[in-house]
């Protein structure tokens, strides 16, 4: 992947303390990026998962 960041997330129930993760890269485009952040929010806006 290719993204420009990463980080560590604590996840309820994981075997690790800490996960790592990389954002992918989507565009080159940094005005496409935030239309596309903009869109996926939409789509998952008011999705539950159920534990």
């Amino acid at each position: 992947m290719l993204g420009k960041g990463d980080g560590l997330a604590k996840i309820e129930g994981n075997r690790n303390d800490l996960e790592r993760f990389q954002s992918p890269l989507l565009t080159l485009k940094s005005k496409k990026e935030i239309e596309i952040y903009v869109e996926l929010k939409k789509l998952f806006d008011g999705i539950e998962v159920p534990l």
